[in-house]
């Protein structure tokens, strides 16, 4: 017999894997939504989130820039074991914004129609949560809510 007094519930079905990011790490320009990163002025780097220092060169000379919105998928994978609520398998990879920034999320895609080096659009939507953001990416062809 269990001692706890609270009921334990189900947690909530999640459509697929999705990066839950703050509403700070995101700019909205003509109604659309894109990833906030950094650039670094001394050598070019760019990164997501912001970092205070470059990862790069360790200068300081960090200036906030919106991340492109597509990238080529590096590399991806099937999961099959999961938290409660979060219904698998789902796939997730690696994607490339730019030659310096590769990005690991969520891909909203079925796997059997994934390759590598595939052109992947990013996706952005307000989460349950206020103040905060999901992001995923999917193929160019398919539009994902």
């Amino acid at each position: 017999m269990s001692t706890d007094p609270k009921p334990h519930l189900p947690a909530p079905e999640l459509k697929s894997m999705r990066m839950e990011i703050p509403s700070s790490q995101v700019v909205q320009s003509a109604g659309v939504f894109s990833l906030l990163g950094g650039h670094c002025t001394h050598c070019g780097q760019l990164n997501f989130p912001v970092h205070a220092v470059c990862p790069n060169c360790a200068s300081d000379a960090q200036a906030s820039a919106p991340l492109p919105d597509r990238g080529i998928l590096y590399a991806f994978s099937r999961v099959h074991i999961a938290g409660a609520g979060v219904r698998v398998p789902y796939v997730i990879g690696y994607v490339d914004l730019k030659a310096t920034l590769r990005l690991f999320a969520g891909i909203d895609a079925e796997f059997e129609a994934l390759t590598i080096n595939q052109p992947l659009q990013l996706r952005i939507t307000p989460a349950k949560t206020p103040g905060r953001f999901v992001y995923a990416f999917a193929p160019l062809s398919e539009h994902v809510v």
